[in-house]
């Protein structure tokens, strides 16, 4: 059941990514730079499917539990893939705003209830892609979850950065 739900995501990923890849579509890698301080890497790579759709796969994992990461008592690893809908009309070199939806596989370490247990999550997002260069991309983004197991929802903001690599 574990490996079949670590699974679920890079499925997703790797189905859409002959799609992106016939349209020739922009293919961006990001990380939030703000979450190495607080003890988290966050990556993620995101297929431009047409002009209006994309799907992305990311990745974090917590390499320090800081104070501020025990007391929210944030996950030690998530896995989410998504869809995302941007939102015509394009604004100054594309710049435009999404909103879009995921599945995401968390899984808590350490002691405690959920030690050792993954979840599902359920989310939703709204952002804007900010484009500056032809290959630059600073995409700030609100985003709900809503854990399948615990039946709560969790809010969170981040602001990816990133580069096209095609």
């Amino acid at each position: 059941m574990k490996k079949t739900m670590l699974l679920l995501p890079l499925i997703t990923f790797i189905f859409y990514s002959p799609v992106s890849a016939q349209n020739k579509g922009m293919v961006f890698v990001s990380f939030n730079p703000y979450k190495l301080f607080i003890g988290l890497i966050n990556a993620g790579v995101e297929y431009q499917i047409s002009r209006d759709h994309s799907v992305y796969l990311s990745a974090e994992k917590a390499f320090y539990r800081s104070d501020y990461l025990k007391r929210i008592r944030h996950p030690d690893g998530v896995i989410t893939s998504g869809y995302r809908f941007y939102i015509p009309p394009d604004g100054e070199n594309g710049s435009r705003p999404f909103t879009g939806a995921s599945l995401s596989l968390v899984h808590h370490a350490g002691s405690g209830q959920e030690a050792g247990r993954f979840h599902l999550w359920l989310g939703a997002e709204l952002g804007y892609r900010w484009l500056p260069d032809e290959n630059t991309a600073i995409a700030p983004r609100g985003i709900v979850n809503y854990n399948l197991a615990a039946k709560k929802f969790i809010f969170g903001a981040e602001v990816q950065a990133g580069t096209a690599i095609n």
